[in-house]
């Protein structure tokens, strides 16, 4: 090929990363558009030989990763609702949504090695970041001109606030926002000036205010293992133990803080306690999140028993779901169609023991990899994902499943490509 037509397909898709990452968390409807468009300037690049060879040189983890979907398109042969019905979309709507688990580890292992100099990593890791501050603005202009006019506090608060994304992704983005600069300021602290690291230290701060105002539990709860982790990599990696300990003591008196000025962010930590710690007491038609998050658990849990080995089907999942509530009178996620809340269970109904342990393997793979390669970034990010899977469905909307799509190739690739 050309090596001028081959610099122009490889600015186009430095170009469309870098919007890509800015939009995740801004605006969720010119994303797929986005993926879209990566994919049609691969197809016209061409030049197959090349990438089949890439694939090949990564097989092992283009394998793993692309093995989620198609297990997912595999579930389709024997899925019963494939077209939808008035109530649930059908397997072809779920592995269109699902498509990125497929479409960008195939774009980025056969991408340009030039896409992971250091200096593209980091205006891509920038453009993300910078996303989640415009997105995090949009949220906060929009909550105080709601607030002028009603006088009332709640548009500071969870999905008042949140008016471009479900509270725990926005939780999700903006946590893992504040890791890519917790990495920058671990690798690149003697190179940081003072007012470059007052500036990230002053973000870092922003965002977990942000978060707490969100009342995501999950995403709480991602902040403390962020931190976590943090401390244990500075420890053990690093032996940075004054640094460790300033760490320790940062988040436990911002958090301390936080609590104290932001009260209702608390209460809803309060009710999920209550509610695991009265879990065989809670009422059929609870309308609380955990709660029925608890009661949603048991029931994907006896749908599981009854599929074990394949599962119900891709796409089936909300059908049976739906039935099982109904069985059981609850009422709120039968009114709601809610589906199991938790990406563990979600993919244990639809595909079965051979799905799950797919997506287990997708997770801790690539966690032993990224701490025998000391990237703490993509440690980080395992770390967010897994929690959030715990909670949340995530690979069933497409702010999920392309956040996690590509940033777990992207950040694979990385620490390949940057500590080898």
């Amino acid at each position: 090929m050309d090596i001028n037509r081959t610099t122009v397909y490889q600015k186009i898709n430095y170009i469309l990363i870098v919007v890509l990452t800015f939009f995740i968390p801004v605006y969720k409807k010119i994303v797929p558009l986005i993926v879209a468009l990566l994919l049609l300037n691969w197809l016209i690049q061409g030049d197959f030989k090349n990438k089949i060879s890439k694939i090949v040189k990564n097989r092992f983890f283009a394998i793993l990763f692309i093995s989620l979907y198609l297990i997912y398109l595999i579930g389709l042969c024997y899925a019963k609702n494939l077209y939808g019905t008035a109530d649930c979309k059908g397997g072809l709507f779920d592995i269109q949504v699902k498509l990125s688990l497929f479409v960008l580890p195939l774009i980025l292992f056969t991408i340009s090695d030039n896409i992971f100099k250091k200096e593209k990593i980091n205006t891509i890791l920038s453009s993300y970041i910078l996303g989640c501050i415009v997105g995090s603005l949009i949220c906060l202009g929009n909550a105080i001109y709601n607030f002028c006019k009603t006088n009332s506090y709640d548009y500071f608060y969870y999905t008042y606030l949140s008016v471009l994304h479900h509270p725990s992704y926005f939780a999700m983005f903006l946590a893992f926002a504040i890791c890519i600069i917790l990495f920058w300021m671990i690798e690149k602290y003697n190179y940081l000036s003072i007012i470059k690291k007052i500036i990230l230290g002053l973000i870092v701060t922003y965002f977990i205010v942000f978060i707490m105002m969100l009342s995501s539990k999950a995403g709480i709860i991602s902040l403390i293992a962020i931190f976590i982790i943090e401390i244990l990599y500075l420890i053990i990696q690093k032996k940075k133990y004054f640094t460790a300990a300033l760490s320790f003591l940062y988040i436990f008196l911002f958090l301390f803080i936080a609590i104290k000025i932001l009260p209702r962010s608390t209460i809803r930590l309060i009710s999920a306690r209550n509610a695991i710690e009265n879990k065989e007491d809670i009422k059929k038609n609870s309308s609380e999140s955990t709660a029925d998050r608890i009661l949603i658990w048991k029931s994907s849990i006896e749908i599981i028993k009854d599929n074990f080995l394949f599962g119900v089907g891709t796409g089936n999942v909300k059908d049976v779901l739906i039935e099982k509530y109904k069985e059981k009178q609850l009422s709120e996620p039968f009114n709601k169609r809610l589906n199991a809340h938790s990406q563990y269970l979600q993919t244990f109904i639809a595909v079965g023991i051979t799905g799950f342990l797919i997506l287990i393997l997708n997770l801790i793979i690539p966690a032993i990899y990224a701490f025998k390669r000391k990237n703490i970034l993509y440690l980080f990010f395992i770390g967010i994902i897994s929690i959030n899977f715990l909670v949340e469905s995530m690979l069933e909307v497409q702010d999920g499943v392309i956040f996690y799509a590509f940033f777990n190739s992207f950040l694979l690739l990385f620490t390949k490509k940057d500590f080898e």
